[in-house]
Protein backbone atom coordinates (compact mmCIF):
# COMPACT_ATOMS: atom_id res chain seq x y z
CA UNK A 1 0.00 0.00 0.00
CA UNK A 2 1.23 3.62 -0.21
CA UNK A 3 3.42 5.16 2.34
CA UNK A 4 0.48 7.82 3.14
CA UNK A 5 -1.55 4.70 4.25
CA UNK A 6 1.55 2.84 6.36
CA UNK A 7 5.11 3.83 5.84
CA UNK A 8 7.49 0.57 4.40
CA UNK A 9 4.79 -1.31 3.23
CA UNK A 10 5.48 -0.77 -0.63
CA UNK A 11 6.18 -3.56 -3.27
CA UNK A 12 9.97 -3.22 -3.07
CA UNK A 13 9.35 -3.50 1.21
CA UNK A 14 7.44 -6.69 0.04
CA UNK A 15 9.65 -8.28 -2.16
CA UNK A 16 12.63 -7.84 0.58
CA UNK A 17 10.39 -9.33 3.17
CA UNK A 18 9.91 -12.36 0.89
CA UNK A 19 13.34 -12.40 -0.22
CA UNK A 20 14.92 -12.86 3.74
CA UNK A 21 12.24 -15.45 4.19
CA UNK A 22 12.31 -17.16 1.12
CA UNK A 23 9.12 -16.58 -0.38
CA UNK A 24 9.06 -17.21 -4.06
CA UNK A 25 5.99 -15.72 -4.69
CA UNK A 26 2.60 -14.29 -2.93
CA UNK A 27 -0.72 -12.69 -3.72
CA UNK A 28 -0.78 -8.79 -3.31
CA UNK A 29 -4.31 -7.32 -1.94
CA UNK A 30 -5.24 -3.93 -3.54
CA UNK A 31 -5.68 -1.11 -0.15
CA UNK A 32 -9.36 -1.01 0.66
CA UNK A 33 -11.59 1.78 -1.01
CA UNK A 34 -11.91 3.66 2.25
CA UNK A 35 -8.12 4.59 2.70
CA UNK A 36 -8.03 5.82 -0.29
CA UNK A 37 -11.13 7.74 0.16
CA UNK A 38 -9.56 9.42 2.94
CA UNK A 39 -6.29 10.48 0.76
CA UNK A 40 -8.72 11.60 -1.51
CA UNK A 41 -7.03 8.87 -4.22
CA UNK A 42 -9.07 7.45 -7.34
CA UNK A 43 -9.06 3.42 -7.35
CA UNK A 44 -7.22 1.35 -5.74
CA UNK A 45 -7.52 -1.74 -7.86
CA UNK A 46 -5.94 0.38 -10.80
CA UNK A 47 -3.26 1.61 -8.02
CA UNK A 48 -1.81 -1.81 -7.48
CA UNK A 49 -1.95 -2.87 -11.04
CA UNK A 50 0.47 -0.54 -11.91
CA UNK A 51 2.83 -1.34 -8.54
CA UNK A 52 3.02 -4.70 -9.42
CA UNK A 53 3.05 -4.33 -13.29
CA UNK A 54 6.19 -6.19 -14.91
CA UNK A 55 6.68 -7.87 -11.10
CA UNK A 56 6.83 -11.73 -12.22
CA UNK A 57 6.75 -13.06 -8.43
CA UNK A 58 3.85 -11.19 -7.66
CA UNK A 59 -0.13 -11.78 -8.08
CA UNK A 60 -2.87 -8.89 -7.76
CA UNK A 61 -6.35 -9.73 -5.56
CA UNK A 62 -8.40 -6.42 -6.10
CA UNK A 63 -10.05 -4.71 -3.06
CA UNK A 64 -14.37 -3.78 -3.62
CA UNK A 65 -17.20 -2.61 -1.08
CA UNK A 66 -19.84 -4.66 -2.68
CA UNK A 67 -22.76 -2.72 -1.24
CA UNK A 68 -21.22 0.32 -3.63
CA UNK A 69 -23.29 1.11 -7.11
CA UNK A 70 -20.06 1.37 -8.93
CA UNK A 71 -18.69 -2.06 -7.58
CA UNK A 72 -20.12 -4.34 -10.43
CA UNK A 73 -18.73 -2.01 -13.16
CA UNK A 74 -15.41 -2.06 -10.88
CA UNK A 75 -15.16 -5.46 -10.94
CA UNK A 76 -16.29 -6.44 -14.50
CA UNK A 77 -12.33 -4.29 -15.42
CA UNK A 78 -10.67 -6.42 -12.75
CA UNK A 79 -9.30 -8.96 -15.04
CA UNK A 80 -8.11 -6.36 -17.95
CA UNK A 81 -5.97 -4.89 -15.02
CA UNK A 82 -4.62 -8.65 -14.64
CA UNK A 83 -5.75 -8.33 -11.46
CA UNK A 84 -7.02 -12.60 -10.25
CA UNK A 85 -9.07 -12.80 -6.90
CA UNK A 86 -10.40 -10.04 -4.35
CA UNK A 87 -10.25 -8.79 -1.24
CA UNK A 88 -13.22 -8.35 1.11
CA UNK A 89 -13.54 -7.47 4.41
CA UNK A 90 -17.07 -6.56 5.83
CA UNK A 91 -15.89 -4.78 9.29
CA UNK A 92 -13.77 -2.52 7.34
CA UNK A 93 -15.85 -1.94 4.19
CA UNK A 94 -19.13 -1.95 6.66
CA UNK A 95 -21.81 -4.65 4.84
CA UNK A 96 -23.45 -7.05 5.34
CA UNK A 97 -22.30 -10.76 4.24
CA UNK A 98 -25.12 -12.03 2.65
CA UNK A 99 -27.07 -8.90 1.28
CA UNK A 100 -29.31 -9.70 -2.05
CA UNK A 101 -26.92 -6.38 -3.20
CA UNK A 102 -23.67 -8.93 -2.02
CA UNK A 103 -24.87 -11.93 -3.47
CA UNK A 104 -25.04 -10.93 -6.75
CA UNK A 105 -21.79 -9.41 -6.23
CA UNK A 106 -20.43 -12.65 -5.39
CA UNK A 107 -22.05 -14.42 -8.58
CA UNK A 108 -20.75 -11.92 -10.70
CA UNK A 109 -17.11 -12.24 -9.97
CA UNK A 110 -17.82 -16.33 -9.62
CA UNK A 111 -18.50 -15.67 -13.55
CA UNK A 112 -15.59 -14.18 -14.14
CA UNK A 113 -13.30 -16.64 -11.97
CA UNK A 114 -12.07 -14.63 -9.39
CA UNK A 115 -11.89 -16.15 -6.28
CA UNK A 116 -12.81 -14.40 -3.16
CA UNK A 117 -10.68 -13.63 -0.06
CA UNK A 118 -12.57 -12.30 3.08
CA UNK A 119 -11.99 -11.34 6.47
CA UNK A 120 -13.65 -13.80 9.14
CA UNK A 121 -14.16 -13.35 12.80
CA UNK A 122 -13.71 -10.39 15.13
CA UNK A 123 -12.45 -6.93 13.84
CA UNK A 124 -14.88 -3.79 15.94
CA UNK A 125 -17.70 -4.50 13.68
CA UNK A 126 -21.43 -6.19 13.73
CA UNK A 127 -20.65 -9.97 14.16
CA UNK A 128 -24.08 -10.43 12.73
CA UNK A 129 -23.27 -8.91 9.57
CA UNK A 130 -19.79 -10.63 9.24
CA UNK A 131 -21.32 -14.25 10.83
CA UNK A 132 -18.48 -17.09 9.91
CA UNK A 133 -21.71 -19.37 9.05
CA UNK A 134 -23.03 -16.98 6.12
CA UNK A 135 -20.12 -18.13 4.11
CA UNK A 136 -22.11 -21.01 4.08
CA UNK A 137 -25.12 -19.31 3.08
CA UNK A 138 -22.93 -17.71 0.29
CA UNK A 139 -21.46 -21.33 -1.13
CA UNK A 140 -24.99 -22.51 -1.46
CA UNK A 141 -26.23 -19.49 -2.70
CA UNK A 142 -23.30 -19.15 -5.46
CA UNK A 143 -22.26 -22.46 -5.81
CA UNK A 144 -19.35 -21.21 -8.27
CA UNK A 145 -18.03 -18.84 -6.13
CA UNK A 146 -14.82 -20.07 -4.68
CA UNK A 147 -13.77 -18.78 -0.92
CA UNK A 148 -10.77 -18.55 1.10
CA UNK A 149 -11.88 -17.27 4.73
CA UNK A 150 -8.87 -15.25 6.20
CA UNK A 151 -7.68 -15.97 10.17
CA UNK A 152 -10.47 -18.84 9.61
CA UNK A 153 -13.21 -17.42 11.68
CA UNK A 154 -10.40 -16.32 14.68
CA UNK A 155 -10.29 -18.52 17.75
CA UNK A 156 -14.01 -17.11 19.26
CA UNK A 157 -15.49 -18.51 15.45
CA UNK A 158 -12.82 -21.47 14.92
CA UNK A 159 -15.41 -24.43 14.87
CA UNK A 160 -17.75 -22.58 12.84
CA UNK A 161 -15.12 -21.84 10.56
CA UNK A 162 -14.25 -25.87 10.53
CA UNK A 163 -18.15 -27.05 9.63
CA UNK A 164 -18.08 -24.22 6.78
CA UNK A 165 -15.45 -25.91 5.07
CA UNK A 166 -16.24 -29.58 5.50
CA UNK A 167 -19.97 -29.16 4.68
CA UNK A 168 -19.30 -27.47 1.07
CA UNK A 169 -16.31 -29.76 0.21
CA UNK A 170 -16.81 -30.83 -3.16
CA UNK A 171 -13.55 -32.40 -5.26
CA UNK A 172 -11.37 -29.59 -4.13
CA UNK A 173 -12.81 -27.36 -1.57
CA UNK A 174 -15.33 -24.23 -2.67
CA UNK A 175 -13.95 -22.59 0.86
CA UNK A 176 -10.75 -22.34 2.48
CA UNK A 177 -9.23 -21.55 5.49
CA UNK A 178 -6.74 -18.93 5.18
CA UNK A 179 -4.18 -19.14 7.71
CA UNK A 180 -2.80 -15.63 7.87
CA UNK A 181 -2.01 -14.04 11.70
CA UNK A 182 -3.17 -17.14 13.44
CA UNK A 183 -0.31 -18.48 14.59
CA UNK A 184 0.98 -15.33 17.03
CA UNK A 185 0.06 -15.03 20.61
CA UNK A 186 0.14 -11.35 20.49
CA UNK A 187 -2.70 -11.59 17.75
CA UNK A 188 -5.32 -12.92 21.11
CA UNK A 189 -8.52 -13.30 19.21
CA UNK A 190 -7.28 -14.38 16.15
CA UNK A 191 -4.46 -16.88 17.59
CA UNK A 192 -4.90 -20.52 16.47
CA UNK A 193 -1.99 -21.80 17.05
CA UNK A 194 -0.49 -25.21 15.45
CA UNK A 195 -2.31 -27.69 17.24
CA UNK A 196 -5.67 -26.33 15.61
CA UNK A 197 -3.75 -26.39 11.84
CA UNK A 198 -3.42 -29.88 12.47
CA UNK A 199 -6.50 -30.25 13.51
CA UNK A 200 -8.20 -28.47 10.24
CA UNK A 201 -5.57 -30.88 8.46
CA UNK A 202 -6.99 -33.97 10.24
CA UNK A 203 -10.51 -33.36 9.81
CA UNK A 204 -10.40 -31.41 6.03
CA UNK A 205 -7.21 -32.20 4.76
CA UNK A 206 -4.42 -29.61 4.29
CA UNK A 207 -6.02 -28.88 0.64
CA UNK A 208 -8.26 -26.72 2.62
CA UNK A 209 -5.20 -24.62 4.34
CA UNK A 210 -4.03 -21.36 2.43
CA UNK A 211 -0.99 -19.45 4.36
CA UNK A 212 -1.23 -16.02 3.61
CA UNK A 213 1.36 -13.38 5.28
CA UNK A 214 -0.82 -10.47 6.18
CA UNK A 215 2.01 -7.77 5.54
CA UNK A 216 2.61 -4.95 6.31
CA UNK A 217 0.61 -5.50 9.15
CA UNK A 218 2.94 -8.52 9.52
CA UNK A 219 6.77 -8.03 9.10
CA UNK A 220 10.01 -10.22 8.33
CA UNK A 221 10.05 -11.27 11.93
CA UNK A 222 6.41 -12.31 12.24
CA UNK A 223 6.93 -14.32 8.75
CA UNK A 224 9.66 -16.07 10.06
CA UNK A 225 8.09 -16.76 13.10
CA UNK A 226 4.89 -18.18 11.14
CA UNK A 227 7.30 -20.41 8.83
CA UNK A 228 9.14 -21.90 11.70
CA UNK A 229 5.31 -22.95 13.14
CA UNK A 230 3.83 -24.37 9.64
CA UNK A 231 7.05 -26.47 8.67
CA UNK A 232 7.32 -28.06 12.24
CA UNK A 233 3.31 -29.35 11.61
CA UNK A 234 2.70 -32.90 10.97
CA UNK A 235 0.07 -32.32 7.79
CA UNK A 236 0.16 -35.40 6.59
CA UNK A 237 2.40 -35.96 3.42
CA UNK A 238 2.96 -32.91 1.08
CA UNK A 239 0.59 -30.95 3.31
CA UNK A 240 3.07 -28.87 4.41
CA UNK A 241 3.86 -27.95 0.59
CA UNK A 242 0.17 -27.48 -0.37
CA UNK A 243 0.03 -25.19 3.00
CA UNK A 244 2.65 -22.98 1.96
CA UNK A 245 1.71 -22.25 -2.10
CA UNK A 246 0.32 -25.54 -3.51
CA UNK A 247 -3.18 -24.74 -3.00
CA UNK A 248 -3.00 -21.30 -3.93
CA UNK A 249 -1.37 -22.10 -6.95
CA UNK A 250 -3.99 -24.30 -8.01
CA UNK A 251 -6.60 -22.23 -7.19
CA UNK A 252 -5.15 -19.76 -9.31
CA UNK A 253 -3.93 -22.07 -12.15
CA UNK A 254 -0.33 -21.10 -12.02
CA UNK A 255 2.80 -23.32 -11.93
CA UNK A 256 4.27 -24.60 -8.86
Amino acid sequence: MPSECMPEAGVEDLLRLMDACGIERAVCFAPFVRQFEELGWDDPNVWLAEQIAGQDRLLGFGNLAPQRPESLETLARLPELGLRGLKLHPAIEQFDLTDPQALDFYAAAAELGLPLDFHSGPHHYSLAAGAVLKHDEIAWAVPGAVQIMEHAGGIPFYYDALAVIGNTYGEHPRVYAGIASVLNPKIRLWHLGGERIEEMSRILGAEALIYGLDFPYNRTEEVRADLEICRSLDLGPGGQEALLGANLARLLNVPW
